[in-house]
């Protein structure tokens, strides 16, 4: 008995689906949730954009402070060597006094 009446009522929602699918106030619903959506969309496109052109910057920031590191490394090597030819070129002096 129970599974006629659900029977009955599905033909039935079914039915009153069908007329309500075809009308403006439905179709008008549709659209603004399709525009809804698709504002929704464009949102996260461009909060996206704006997150893929800060990891860019952090990537580059990363990249000048490697080099940076990478010449500060490079000049304490040149100038220890500097010193160190200094420091000779003292002692040979020295020595030929």
């Amino acid at each position: 008995m129970v599974s006629l009446f659900l029977f009955f009522n599905s033909i039935n929602s079914k039915s009153l689906m069908s007329k309500i699918k075809n009308t403006q106030e439905f179709m008008d619903m549709m659209n603004d949730q399709e525009l809804s959506a698709s504002f929704h969309y464009q949102e996260q496109e461009e909060e996206r954009t704006a997150l893929l052109k800060d990891l860019a910057k952090l990537q580059a920031l990363e990249q000048v402070r490697s080099e940076y590191d990478k010449a500060v490394r490079e000049l304490d090597i040149a100038m220890d060597n500097y010193s160190k030819a200094v420091t000779n070129l003292h002692k040979m002096l020295d020595e030929e006094k």
